[in-house]
């Protein structure tokens, strides 16, 4: 089944290229939404920065890239997934609102839970998402997004992409569901916070790349990815659950981006997007029931394979 034939829609990337506009206007099938963060002289991103150097540069550059999203009724949708400090609150309330008066549909997606609900407040017309980097992984934690900060969809903790369950009862609060699906992050990240922390303390905004502790794990353990991260060939099982899902890459080159649009619209391949690894049809079942302990286990190391 192609990903056209399901409700589920596409969020892409934007990664600073200045023929983005012009390419997206070539391919906007399947996608629901452009996401993309605020300069970062206004509020800082979990992605080190790509754009121009000057604020008023960047949203002449969000200018075009509006005009593409509002001739095909798609969405931009502005990520501040770090925290936000109260010094910069009114500096960010006044570039949302020059942006909405040029998107014609303008979503922000938030990971402050406080900022949120002050943005519920003061500008009450934009619709609101929570992040995944919230960590929303249960009703409770999506229930008070909902009735305290005004969110209407909630991109989902990445380590219950294969908790169907968890994923239902969300749904069920009537919030719209987006799921991260393939940013080659472990499930239960123990250097979670050291990314956070590295994002927020880097000085040198331009700086594009910060090794991860966990590499070694994520290269030669790479079937732990599976546990959270969706092939193009399971996608189309989310249909009725998930309603958009949502490409990591604003650090991509526009080709990678392309490239991982064309595999999701498709919805064939088994191999990971990012060559993590092969994965055998039958896991998809088998982690979705499965209790997470590896060690005794040992079905996914014997069966993952390695991208040819």
């Amino acid at each position: 089944m192609k990903l056209l034939e399901t409700g589920i829609r596409l969020s892409l990337p934007y990664n600073h290229d200045p023929g983005y506009p012009e390419w997206l206007d070539g391919h906007v099938a399947g996608v629901a939404e452009v996401y993309f963060p605020l300069h970062w002289s206004v509020s800082l991103s979990a992605r080190t920065w790509a754009g121009p150097a000057d604020p008023a540069g960047y949203e002449a550059q969000l200018g075009e890239l509006a005009a593409v999203l509002n001739r095909a009724g798609l969405t931009g949708n502005v990520t501040l997934n770090l925290m936000v400090f109260e010094r910069q609150y009114l500096e960010i309330e006044r570039t949302l609102g020059r942006l909405a008066e040029r998107f014609d549909h303008l979503a922000v997606t938030l990971a402050d839970f406080a900022f949120a609900r002050r943005l519920h407040r003061d500008l009450p017309a934009l619709t609101l998402g929570v992040s995944t980097m919230a960590q929303v992984d249960s009703t409770e934690r999506a229930r008070c997004w909902r009735d305290d900060a005004g969110v209407s969809a909630v991109v989902l903790a990445r380590h219950i992409n294969k908790r169907l369950d968890h994923i239902r009862s969300i749904r069920a609060l009537g919030l719209r569901i987006k799921m991260v699906l393939d940013d080659l992050c472990l499930p239960d990240c123990p250097a979670f916070m050291w990314h956070v922390g590295w994002l927020m303390d880097v000085k040198d905004r331009r700086v594009t790349s910060h090794p991860c502790p966990m590499q070694a794990a994520r290269t030669h353990e790479a079937w732990k990815i599976a546990q959270k991260d969706v092939v193009p060939a399971i996608l189309p099982r989310y249909d009725g659950l998930v309603d958009i899902g949502k490409l990591e890459g604003r650090e991509a080159e526009l080709e990678a981006i392309d490239r991982r649009r064309r595999l999701y619209l498709e919805a064939e391949s088994w191999d990971h997007p990012n060559h993590a690894y092969r994965e055998p049809p039958e896991a998809f079942d088998r982690i979705c029931a499965c209790d997470r302990e590896c060690l005794p286990c040992g079905w996914c190391p014997a069966h993952f394979q390695p991208v040819p």
